[in-house]
């Protein structure tokens, strides 16, 4: 009886391995037979930048071209006028947003820049600790703790953090004399 349990047993066992084979014996492909199996793959579409796939898939889509990607933008206004700046991704201009809205009082500093003082320090965790400002630069100068905004260029600084570039608006702010008040705020994309 232990004998034919035995046999029934090993019996039940070769054919659940069998099962779980597939009857396919792999072969080597040809380097050209690969090519031509990737030539023939589709193109990824637009749609396809939003459909979730598998890690390892065959059809991961690329990465994102930059137009997809929507960068932030804050809007900054005084006396009327409305100026428009494209953020920096980075952990200062993240602590930035995270005040917002502010109204913050500027004034003119060495016949370059306009400056502000911020309600409290910037967190600027890793962002970079200096920067080379061009007329439109907004940056923030971490020893007063004041954003500064650039309408003339300004040798490299240290201690100025990058936080974005006007793309629109700057002459407003070159134009302001003495004392401004300014409405910092996000701008809807």
């Amino acid at each position: 009886m232990k004998r034919l349990f035995a046999i029934f047993l090993s019996l039940w066992l070769l054919f659940s391995l069998a099962a779980c084979g597939t009857d396919e014996i792999p072969t080597e492909t040809s380097s050209e037979e690969s090519a031509q199996s990737i030539a023939t793959m589709p193109e990824p579409t637009e749609s396809d930048a939003t459909t979730a796939y598998p890690i390892g898939s065959d059809t991961e889509p690329s990465t994102p071209s930059q137009g997809q990607i929507q960068p932030m933008k804050i809007r900054l206004t005084t006396n009327g006028e409305t100026a428009v700046v494209e953020l920096l991704d980075n952990d200062a201009t993240a602590d930035l947003i995270s005040m917002l809205p502010l109204t913050l009082t500027f004034e003119d500093y060495n016949s370059t820049e306009k400056i502000a003082a911020l309600p409290r320090e910037l967190n600027i965790g890793s962002a970079p600790t200096s920067c080379d400002p061009n007329v439109g630069s907004l940056a923030y100068y971490a020893p007063w703790e004041n954003l500064s905004v650039f309408y003339k260029d300004f040798p490299e600084s240290n201690s100025l953090i990058p936080l974005g570039t006007f793309e629109s608006g700057i002459d407003a702010f070159a134009g302001l004399n003495g004392e401004a008040t300014v409405i910092i705020e996000m701008e809807e994309n």
